[in-house]
C-alpha cells in the first residue's frame, strides 16, 4: 500500500504543479489518430486467385494502414477508400476482380454497375467503393491509452 499511495501522490504532486498540462493531455486525447483504413487486397484475372473470387476467402491479405502512391508526389500516403471492383472484358471475354485501397472515390456512387473502362479496356460489371474497413466492417482505431499518458506525465515530471 505504501508504494501505491506513494505514486498517487507523486502523480498529484505533479499535477498541481503543472496544471497547464491538464488541458493539454485533454486536447490531445479528443484527437483522433490518423485516419487509415484496412482494405482487402488481391487480383484475380480469369480465376486465377480463387481467394479473390466471390465468395471471398479469409486468407485475402489486410493492409492496414493501407498506403498509395499519388501522381506527381513521392512517397506513400494513407487511402481513404477500399474498392472490390469485378467485370468482364467486352473483347475478349476475360474475368477480372480487384480488392484494393486507393486515395480517391473510384466512381460518384457507393457502386456503379453497368460499363466501366480499366487501362484503357472495356468492361461489364460493378465498381464498389467504401470508406469503412474490410468495405463492410468498422473497426475503431485506438486511442491513447493509460498506460501511456501515465509514461508521458512520468517522463515529464523527470525534466521538470
Amino acid at each position: 500500500m505504501c508504494g501505491l499511495l506513494t505514486l498517487q501522490q507523486l502523480f498529484l504532486s505533479v499535477l498541481q504543479r503543472n496544471l497547464f498540462i491538464v488541458p493539454f493531455i485533454l486536447v490531445i486525447l479528443s484527437f483522433d489518430p490518423v485516419q487509415s483504413i484496412a482494405c482487402y487486397s488481391c487480383v484475380s484475372v480469369n480465376g486465377s486467385h480463387r481467394e479473390c473470387e466471390d465468395p471471398m476467402s479469409a486468407n485475402v491479405p489486410i493492409y492496414r494502414p493501407c498506403r498509395q502512391s499519388v501522381r506527381d508526389h513521392e512517397g506513400l500516403f494513407y487511402a481513404r477508400f477500399c474498392s472490390k471492383i469485378k467485370g468482364t472484358n467486352q473483347r475478349d471475354g476475360s474475368t477480372l476482380v480487384l480488392r484494393l485501397c486507393s486515395m480517391e472515390r473510384l466512381a460518384d456512387v457507393p457502386t456503379h454497375c453497368g460499363q466501366f473502362s480499366l487501362d484503357d479496356q472495356l468492361y461489364t460489371g460493378c465498381v464498389a467503393t467504401c470508406t469503412r474497413d474490410w468495405c463492410n466492417v468498422s473497426v475503431p482505431s485506438p486511442k491513447v491509452d493509460t498506460l501511456e499518458l501515465l509514461c508521458f506525465l512520468f517522463i515529464l515530471f523527470l525534466f521538470h
